[in-house]
């Protein structure tokens, strides 16, 4: 919800997002830092091609699921928590080397997970009224 792509939410591809209108991947991160409230993030890939498809990996998410969507979903991007970089970012930049589109933007795994965190707290509160949920950010790094 933070980001504003629920709209493009598609439960037949639950993790991926078809944007309308094509965004750049530094207009994706801009996006990211501003709306997440963070300072960095960190791309495998070249900032400036037109990104429509986002593959949401959010918090950590093994390898051997993000690197068979590289070949089967062939997404602009991969939207990512946190991965391991002896693998999925060295699978991206084999990739790109070799003329293929997915690129890799890595957030911080508690950012990735913050919103829905969130969102969580809002959505279980009616269902146990008389217990008050609170949503506490769990986000421990200063980022420099």
């Amino acid at each position: 919800m933070k980001l504003g792509w629920e709209k493009y939410y598609n439960p037949l591809t639950p993790r991926l997002l078809t944007l309308p209108q094509p965004m750049t991947i530094k207009l994706i991160a801009e996006l990211a830092k501003k709306r997440l409230g963070i300072s960095t993030v960190r791309i495998v890939g070249d900032l400036k091609p037109p990104c429509t498809t986002i593959y949401l990996a959010f918090g950590y998410m093994d390898p051997k699921a993000q690197i068979p969507v590289i070949q089967q979903m062939q997404p602009d991007l991969i939207l990512s928590g946190e991965t391991r970089e002896w693998e999925t970012v060295e699978r991206v930049r084999d990739g790109l080397a070799m003329g293929q589109k997915t690129s890799l933007l890595v957030l911080s795994h508690a950012v990735s997970e913050e919103a829905g965190m969130e969102y969580a707290a809002h959505w279980l509160q009616p269902m146990i009224p008389d217990v008050e949920i609170t949503y506490i950010a769990s986000n421990p790094f200063t980022f420099l």
